[in-house]
């Protein structure tokens, strides 16, 4: 903290203006998290889902897959959970690769082999328009097709295909780890300390947390004892009573600054 004097002369300023600066105050504004609600029972009514992304959604990494599979098991849902992660992959590598690992996902979904895709990836203006040809391929199949961007996606870009793409529910997974770290928590625990700052277990767990309530309408269950990528006690000390729904903090964006 330092001691400062700042002389101002109220008629050359405007009164509210004048006013912020006699009388300060800072208000706790609530994230803005929407849940959508999914359905099993609609589209192609199959009992499955995808997520595809790159590294950010690796077993290795968040196990957002196999934490999600857990949840569901422990839920008593009928829900298969696949997954393709694919390294540095984006929406464009999988929406024109030529690549057996990324036609084989196109593949997949045009087929129909999964009711609902989550769809990680957006780093450019060209992976906002390459949605439309993952969108397409969805229709074929009677697929839904859902935006969920990983922690370390391109927040412009995510405005943008959100813009463009208004009537595709979105999943906040990278909303949600934020909010996390602008209401306390280190970011040291919900990333790895790696070149890429990748998504550990615990943000794979609120990742999964969040699908298993957008697809089932209630809150997931806890990670059990003893399960290998999470324990129970490191959900409960780190994120301690701070749900989703609960985060408040100041929003960046809603922040008034003077020049």
């Amino acid at each position: 903290l330092c001691n400062a004097v700042l002389e101002v002369k109220q008629s050359e300023m405007d009164h509210v203006a004048f006013g912020w600066l006699t009388s300060p105050r800072v208000s706790q504004i609530r994230e803005d998290i929407r849940i959508p609600s999914l359905s099993l029972e609609e589209g192609n009514a199959k009992k499955s889902i995808l997520i595809i992304g790159n590294s950010f959604v690796s077993s290795n990494t968040s196990n957002i897959q196999g934490t999600l599979s857990t949840l569901i098991d422990l839920g008593d849902k009928e829900c298969l959970v696949g997954y393709s992660s694919l390294g540095y992959a984006t929406v464009s590598a999988y929406a024109t690769g030529t690549e057996e690992k990324y036609t084989r996902a196109r593949d997949a979904i045009e087929r129909g082999s999964f009711n609902i895709v989550f769809l990680c990836g957006l780093y450019s203006a060209q992976d906002v328009a390459a949605i439309a040809t993952i969108e397409a391929l969805c229709n074929k199949s009677n697929t839904q097709l859902v935006l969920m961007p990983a922690h370390n996606e391109n927040e412009t870009h995510i405005a943008a295909a959100q813009k463009a793409y208004p009537h595709l529910p979105y999943l906040p997974w990278k909303n949600v780890l934020d909010g996390y770290i602008r209401s306390g928590v280190p970011k040291d625990e919900l990333c790895i300390s790696d070149a890429h700052l990748h998504s550990n277990p615990l943000a794979g767990y609120i990742g999964a947390s969040l699908i298993y309530e957008a697809l089932f309408g209630e809150k997931a269950p806890n990670v059990p004892q003893g399960y290998a990528s999470l324990s129970p006690d490191t959900v409960t000390n780190v994120l301690g009573g701070r749900t989703p729904q609960s985060i408040v903090y100041i929003a960046e964006r809603n922040i008034l600054r003077f020049p």
